[in-house]
């Protein structure tokens, strides 16, 4: 690992982790200070992401988020893993790949199902 992502990493933990959760009134820009930290911290990310308050995912290595994506409340995620755009968690949601078999390739291992959607009013 880089030193660049090891102090985002360090910071991420100590720090931006316990920040306010986005929605709420008082959250003082968490939610940009996170999407900054993790653009360094996971492999690759889309344009607008949101990574929320207590989110877990270890040394961020194999992570990748698309556009219009979070990670919710409390969630633990662990590589490697690609999150598709437009996919919204939940809050406390756990997603782990790394004791799974990778030998079958006919399995998906990538997150990109729209499970709620609003119609438009």
């Amino acid at each position: 690992m880089n030193i660049k992502k090891n102090i985002c990493l360090v910071f991420y933990y100590f720090f931006a982790r316990h920040l306010p959760a986005s929605d709420g009134a008082y959250s003082f820009g968490s939610k940009y200070i996170r999407r900054m930290l993790c653009k360094n911290i996971f492999d690759k990310t889309g344009n607008c992401f949101n990574v929320e308050h207590g989110a877990f995912f270890g040394s961020g290595t194999g992570i990748r988020i698309g556009t219009n994506s979070g990670l919710g409340l409390h969630c633990r995620v662990q590589g490697p893993l690609t999150i598709g755009d437009n996919v919204m968690m939940g809050p406390d949601v756990l997603i782990y790949t790394r004791n799974h078999k990778m030998d079958k390739t006919d399995v998906p291992k990538l997150v990109e199902v729209q499970l709620w959607q609003q119609e438009p009013s």
